[in-house]
C-alpha cells in the first residue's frame, strides 16, 4: 500500500480546523521564550544564516554576520554535523535482521538483503543533502526535525525543516509524536499545492476570497503569503475502521489547515509515522532539547566580545590616538615616512601617541582557552582526533588510536543513543515501508510471514542493527573481548591440551561466532555464503566424509583380508565367513 497523498476531505471549515489551529497557538505560545530567548541568540552566533527565528531580515543586506567577529562555534558545530554523518551514517551504517524470535535462515537472509536495498535507495535520493541540515540544527539547536514523503521519481523525498517553524508534543513515553509545521504560500503556490478544484470548488468564503487574490496577485503588486499549519500525529483507533484501508483509516493521520478561516483544505494519513523530531540531549522536563551551543553559549558571546577588542586594540596599535600642540594642527603628515617640523624650542609640545597600552598576547592567550572549551563541547576532538595540531607530529601505534576513540566516543554515546530511538529507528521503518509497498524488495519467503489474532499475515518490520563507524567502534570492544578469550584459551591449552580442546569444542560455536564476527565488521553479505549454499555445502562435506570413511573400511577389510595367507586354516574360514 502507498501513502494516501490525494484529500479525502478537502476545502472544508470545521471544528476540526479550528481546533487545531487552537491548539497550534497555544505550542507556539510556550516555544516563545525559546524562540526569542535561546534560539535567536544562538543563531546569531552559531548559524547566522538561520537567524530570522524571531527578528525577520532583508536578503543580501548586513544583518546576518556583522555582529561575528569569531567564527569558531560556527565552524565546530559544522565540524559536528560532517562528523556525525561520516561516524553516524558513512558508508553502510544498518544492516536488517529478522524480528526477534525469528531465527529463520530464510527469514535472516531475505530481511539482510533489504536493508542492503534500502542504502541503495538513500544513496541515490536527497537524504544525504537533508540529513546534513538536520545535524547542523540538532548541533545549533539541541532540536532537529525530519520529514520523509514517498516519491515517484525518487522512491523518497526528504526533507528538514528550520527550527522555529514547527512545534512538537510528546507522548506519555517521552516521544515525540505529534508535529504542527507552519508553511506559508502565495496564493498561487497554495493551488498548485492543494490543487485549483479543491480549493474553488468548496462552499466555504474564505476559499474564495484565496482564489480573487490570486488572480489579483501582480495587479496591485502585492504577493502576501498565506499560512497553513500541517499538523501530523497518530490518529487515534476510535477514529479508525478496522474494515477499512484508506486514507483515514491509516495509523497516522495528517490534517492541512489554513489559518485564515481555520479551513482544512486536506486530511490524509500514512501508514508509518513520516515525521522524526530528534533531541541532542534533555533539558529537564522540556519537551526541546539541550545541546553544544546552549551549554557554552556564554563563552560563545565571551569570545566573540574579546576578539572585537582585539579588533580594535590591533587597529589602535596601527593607528595609534596622537595628541596634537595646538598650533601645529594640520601640520602633521601621518603618511609613512612623513616628515613633520616643530619648533625644537618646545621640545614637549611634540605629536605623541596616547593611551595605547593593551596586552594583545593576553588577550590572545584568552581567545585560545574559550576557542578549546567552544571545540570541546562541540566534540571536536573526536571528529578531528588524528588531525589535530597535538596528534598530528606524534606517532601512535594502532592500539593506542583504538583506545583514544573508545575514550572519546563514550562521551559521545548518550546523544548517539538518543539519535537511534528517536531518529534513526522510525526513519528507518519508514524507508522499508515504502520500498515494501514499491516492491523493491525481493519476494519474501513463507517464514517472514506472521499470522495475527484476526487470521491476517503481517510482514513485520526488521530488527535493525547498526554498524556505522560508532556502532563498530563499540562493537569492536566485543571482538576485542572474543580475541582476548581466544588467547586465554590457547595459554591453557600449552599446559593441558587434550582438556582444552575438549571444553572448546563443547563450548564454542564457529558457525555462530564467526557470524558475529562478520557482523560486527560489517561484511556485506554479498560476500557470504546464503544459509541455502552453506546447507549445500555441509551436506557435499558430509557426503565426502562418508566416501572416505567408506573407503577406509575397504582398505581396512583388504587387509585384513590379505592377512588371512599367514593364519590356521579353520581361523582363516572363520574370519572369511565373517567376511
Amino acid at each position: 500500500m502507498a501513502d494516501y497523498q490525494k484529500a479525502d476531505v478537502v476545502g472544508m471549515a470545521s471544528g476540526k480546523g479550528a481546533s487545531i489551529v487552537e491548539e497550534w497557538r497555544i505550542l507556539r505560545a510556550d516555544q516563545e521564550n525559546w524562540r526569542s530567548d535561546i534560539w535567536q541568540d544562538i543563531s546569531n552566533y552559531v548559524m547566522p544564516r538561520k537567524s530570522e527565528i524571531n527578528t525577520k531580515k532583508t536578503k543580501s543586506i548586513d544583518g546576518y554576520t556583522d555582529n561575528i567577529h569569531d567564527t569558531t562555534a560556527i565552524h565546530a558545530n559544522t565540524t559536528l554535523a560532517a562528523g556525525s554523518m561520516d561516524f553516524l551514517i558513512g558508508g553502510r551504517w544498518f544492516a536488517n535482521k529478522a524480528p526477534r524470535g525469528n531465527d529463520s535462515a530464510a527469514a535472516q537472509e531475505w530481511y539482510k538483503k533489504t536493508g542492503e536495498i534500502m542504502l541503495e535507495v538513500l544513496s541515490e535520493t536527497n537524504f544525504e543533502m537533508e540529513i546534513h541540515s538536520f545535524f547542523i540544527m540538532r548541533g545549533a539547536f539541541g532540536t532537529s526535525h525530519f520529514h520523509v514523503e514517498e516519491d515517484e521519481t525518487d522512491v523518497l523525498y526528504c526533507k528538514s525543516e528550520d527550527i522555529g517553524t514547527y512545534v512538537i508534543a510528546e507522548n506519555d513515553k517521552g516521544i515525540v509524536d505529534k508535529v504542527m509545521i507552519l508553511k506559508e504560500y502565495t496564493p498561487r503556490q497554495l493551488i498548485m499545492r492543494y490543487g485549483e478544484e479543491g480549493v474553488s470548488g468548496n462552499t466555504g468564503s474564505i476559499p474564495k476570497k484565496v482564489m480573487e487574490r490570486a488572480e489579483q496577485r501582480g495587479k496591485d503588486g502585492k504577493d502576501d503569503k498565506i499560512q497553513v499549519i500541517v499538523a501530523i500525529e497518530p490518529r487515534p483507533n476510535r477514529e479508525r475502521d478496522p474494515d477499512r484501508v484508506d486514507a483515514l483509516n491509516m495509523p497516522i493521520r495528517t490534517c492541512h489547515v489554513m489559518i485564515e478561516g481555520s479551513v482544512v483544505l486536506r486530511e490524509s494519513g500514512y501508514e508509518e509515522m513520516p515525521t522524526m523530531v530528534s533531541r541532542f540531549s534533555e533539558w529537564g522536563d522540556d519537551v526541546y532539547g539541550y545541546c553544544p551551543s546552549s551549554e557554552i553559549l556564554s563563552g560563545i558571546r565571551q569570545l566573540n566580545h574579546i576578539e572585537e577588542n582585539l579588533d580594535t586594540l590591533v587597529e589602535l596599535r596601527v593607528n595609534p590616538r596622537i595628541l596634537l600642540p595646538s598650533n601645529m594642527e594640520g601640520d602633521v603628515d601621518y603618511r609613512a615616512g612623513g616628515v613633520t617640523v616643530y619648533d625644537e624650542g618646545m621640545p614637549n609640545a611634540l605629536p605623541q601617541e596616547w593611551a595605547t597600552a593593551g596586552d594583545v598576547r593576553e588577550g590572545m592567550e584568552r581567545s585560545e582557552f574559550r576557542r578549546r572549551q567552544i571545540e570541546q563541547s562541540f566534540f571536536t576532538d573526536l571528529f578531528q582526533l588524528l588531525t589535530s595540531m597535538s596528534e598530528r607530529g606524534r606517532e601512535k601505534t594502532a592500539f593506542e588510536v583504538q583506545e583514544m576513540l573508545s575514550e572519546k566516543v563514550g562521551r559521545f554515546h548518550p546523544t548517539f543513543t538518543r539519535l537511534n530511538t528517536e531518529f534513526s529507528k522510525p526513519f528507518l521503518n519508514r524507508v522499508f515501508g515504502i520500498c515494501f509497498r514499491k516492491g523493491l524488495f525481493p519476494e519474501p519467503p513463507q517464514e517472514v510471514f506472521r499470522e495475527k489474532q484476526d487470521g491476517s499475515m503481517v510482514i513485520d518490520t526488521p530488527k535493525v542493527e547498526f554498524t556505522s563507524k560508532i556502532a563498530m567502534l563499540l562493537k569492536a570492544r566485543q571482538n576485542q573481548d572474543f580475541m582476548q578469550f581466544l588467547q586465554t584459551v590457547m595459554q591453557t591449552a600449552q599446559i593441558d591440551p587434550e582438556g582444552a580442546t575438549q571444553a572448546w569444542r563443547m563450548m564454542f560455536n564457529p558457525e555462530r561466532g564467526y557470524n558475529k564476527l562478520s557482523d560486527n565488521l560489517g561484511v556485506a553479505s554479498d560476500f557470504m555464503n546464503t544459509q541455502a549454499e552453506v546447507e549445500e555445502i555441509k551436506a557435499a562435506m558430509a557426503e565426502q566424509a562418508e566416501k572416505q570413511q567408506a573407503m577406509a573400511d575397504m582398505e581396512q577389510m583388504s587387509k585384513a583380508a590379505g592377512d588371512l595367507g599367514g593364519a590356521p586354516e579353520k581361523l582363516q574360514d572363520s574370519i572369511g565367513d565373517q567376511l
